[in-house]
């Protein structure tokens, strides 16, 4: 037969290898159905915070919090709306590709920011552009806000579209 243990708050008798068991200290001495009862063991309930009140999504909390850091000393309340609103004002997809941001399930490499787009800022200014989405922001990130470089670039994929490049070595 399993030894058992007495709880003093429940009036039960619960096997002690069981995880049945409430630990202060290393000791014993409740079982968790009796903890319960105990004044002032469990915290006492929280108050609510500013999303909770304003009845935002976490995700739109996430993002808020996120994209906060391009409209500094605003709060990420004032953020969330500029964000909404260029969101709004692009028809929810990206300012240059046009797609809209990849869906909220798929993963990346680590799994953040799926389901919105990339606030697009200047680095030397620091005023906000646009959204764009996850690929574009990635392809403008390298080009480092440089239009002479960008031009380039445009002149390249040209000439090497209009030449059709060829695989063959004898020609």
């Amino acid at each position: 037969m399993t030894d058992t243990k007495f709880c003093e708050q429940c009036q039960e008798e619960h096997p002690v290898d069981t995880k049945h068991w409430e630990f202060r200290s290393g000791v014993a001495t409740f079982c968790r159905v009796g903890v319960k009862f105990i004044p002032g063991f469990w915290p006492k309930t929280r108050k609510p915070t500013q999303r909770q009140k304003l009845g935002i999504s976490r995700e739109r909390y996430l993002i808020g919090t996120q994209v906060s850091q391009y409209w500094p000393g605003k709060g990420w309340v004032y953020a969330l709306e500029q964000y909404e609103h260029l969101e709004k004002a692009q028809g929810g997809v990206c300012a240059l590709c046009k797609k809209p941001p990849p869906e909220l399930g798929s993963r990346g490499k680590n799994g953040r920011n799926r389901g919105r787009l990339y606030v697009d800022h200047n680095h030397i200014t620091g005023k906000v552009r646009g959204l764009l989405c996850p690929a574009c922001n990635t392809q403008l990130g390298p080009l480092f806000n440089n239009v002479q470089l960008l031009a380039a670039v445009i002149k390249y994929l040209e000439a090497a579209q209009s030449e059709q490049p060829t695989l063959d070595s004898s020609a």
